[in-house]
């Protein structure tokens, strides 16, 4: 994510931690009569975050507007080759015909599952199928703009600093706001009701989450192919191919973690301990975003403190710039939604990109420093995978544990920041004897 992006991070998180948790602690009251560090947990989830997500939904509509006069242009270039006769069989891309072939056959398949998904709330009638039309066209006007967005970031920056999760939310606001809008002129089926509205409206932002985020892969994969001099067309079936895979292959991995661990707030099997379940916090974000404004509970003083915060950051980024410098919006407010212990492993990792690359490592020792991270990262999502199925054949999700009865629960977080104490210098060292 780079040094600025990682700093943008922990900045968001200090404003998180440091100012906005102890200003709110302090003058909230605390009826539920927690602990204090329960009760900043609570304030940071349901007030602070909402600070992280009006910033982040600024934020996202400023990346896209800077983004718009890039994204017509190759949409006119795609337009224009086309009428020209370029496509697959002079090695350019997939014929817009055939892309609209395929856009058509989605949208019935969508329409399709959106009308089983609204079926149970009353049965297949007219207002349900015209709910679901409007999910269905929700998904592809908001999808493009989503998708457009997001690859275009990916294609420059990286996945990693693809804005999804800020787009996301300014498309549950979207969403949400079109199906209040909707019942108050009576054009929403009673049937639904409040939480049926909340539930659907997720369902569609699945849809558009999952369209973001395979636009960042697939602009990734497309620039590499040009750079390469791979032909276009090829490459488009192939990531088509790899889209229906993962449609087959991800749901039962996300199974097992669910059957294994539960997520926050959310466990499937009575008895099972909570400590261990894991984290969602975007889709808990959405789904408060959602049902706050389904429930007229949102918090819209929180989002507008984010959105003014946003406007700030956004004006120091631009002086910022002006001297070669720059203070990413929307990682700053990424930084204050995301757990600490997300955005602060992101910076010191970033912090220990910035020490190699200022203790003068050339081009190959970068390169080999990005593929020991990149190996960190893949190999990290495999041995969850590998643990959530052992705890599951198991029985218990403690089934690995080294740990003897009695040691305090602060030994295992001791002993594990001095192994990623350890790993950050052993990680700086290679690289920099790779010079």
């Amino acid at each position: 994510v780079g040094i600025e992006g990682g700093l943008a991070m922990l900045l968001g998180a200090v404003l998180a931690w440091g100012v906005f948790v102890p200003f709110l602690t302090a003058h909230e009251a605390d009826p539920a009569h927690l602990a204090p560090a329960a009760h900043a947990a609570s304030v940071w989830m349901h007030d602070v975050r909402f600070i992280g997500a009006g910033m982040i939904a600024v934020a996202s509509v400023w990346t896209l507007a800077r983004m718009m006069g890039p994204i017509v242009r190759g949409i006119h270039s795609s337009l224009r080759s086309t009428s020209a006769g370029g496509g697959a069989n002079d090695g350019g891309d997939l014929p817009l015909r055939q892309v609209g072939l395929l856009a058509g056959g989605i949208s019935v398949v969508l329409t399709v599952m959106f009308i089983a998904f609204l079926a149970p709330f009353g049965g297949i009638s007219a207002g349900t199928i015209g709910l679901a039309l409007v999910g269905m066209l929700c998904c592809m006007l908001i999808g493009f703009l989503v998708s457009a967005t997001c690859g275009y970031m990916a294609g420059i920056v990286g996945s990693s600093s693809s804005p999804i999760s800020g787009i996301c939310i300014v498309a549950v606001i979207l969403i949400a706001s079109l199906f209040v809008g909707m019942r108050a002129l009576g054009l929403f089926p009673a049937s639904v009701g409040d939480h049926g509205g909340i539930a659907f409206c997720l369902y569609i932002l699945s849809a558009l989450t999952a369209s973001a985020a395979i636009s960042n892969d697939n602009l990734q994969d497309l620039k590499t192919g040009q750079l390469v001099g791979a032909t276009p067309w090829r490459q488009q079936v192939a990531l088509l191919i790899g889209c229906a895979t993962g449609a087959l292959v991800i749901p039962p991995v996300l199974n097992i973690l669910y059957q294994t661990y539960g997520f926050v707030g959310y466990l499937p099997h009575p008895g099972m301990d909570p400590t261990h379940a894991l984290a969602a916090p975007q889709p808990a974000l959405m789904m408060m975003i959602a049902s706050g404004i389904f429930l007229h509970q949102l918090d819209w003083n929180m989002l507008a403190v984010g959105g003014v915060l946003a406007v700030m950051v956004i004006v120091t980024d631009l002086a910022l710039r002006r001297h070669g410098r720059a203070l990413p919006p929307l990682a700053v407010g990424i930084g204050i939604y995301l757990p600490a212990a997300v955005t602060v492993t992101l910076a010191v990792g970033a912090l220990v990109s910035w020490v190699c690359a200022r203790r003068g490592s050339d081009a190959r020792a970068a390169q080999i420093g990005t593929m020991l991270a990149s190996g960190m990262i893949v190999g990290e999502s495999l041995m969850g995978v590998a643990l959530s199925a052992v705890a599951g054949f198991a029985g218990r999700d403690s089934a690995l544990s080294i740990m003897p009865a009695g040691v305090p629960a602060a030994v295992p977080d001791i002993a594990g920041a001095m192994v990623f104490a350890g790993m950050c210098v052993w990680f700086a060292r290679y690289v920099l004897r790779a010079r």
